[in-house]
């Protein structure tokens, strides 16, 4: 395995959209990832990330909403290597960072 190969193959990006895309992009440096997405109405499925945390995120890592705090939630599938995460429905775009936890 050649991780400065693997690792720019090995990302979060998104695999089901809960609304519409409107950009995406992954650091695989920083393992920054940053996604923004608008509500779109009749829409209620969750988002879901591809989300290799063991290789990416192994110290921990951090998810941050411009939704407000409570109106949101995130689960992760450690066996899926998913992030579902659905957003306040009330609110026009939104914005998601993952990234690893401060050390």
């Amino acid at each position: 395995e050649k991780p400065q190969v693997l690792n720019v193959f090995v990302r979060v990006y998104p695999r089901a959209v809960g609304g519409e895309l409107v950009e995406y992009h992954y650091d695989d440096v920083e393992r920054h990832f940053s996604m923004v997405l608008d509500t779109v109405s009749g829409v209620t499925a969750p988002t879901v990330l591809a989300f290799p945390r063991d290789r990416l995120y192994p110290d921990g890592f951090v998810i941050e909403s411009s939704d407000a705090d409570g109106s949101w939630s995130w689960e992760v599938d450690e066996a899926g290597q998913k992030l579902s995460f659905s957003i306040d429905r009330s609110v026009e775009r939104h914005t998601i960072h993952t990234r690893p936890a401060e050390r």
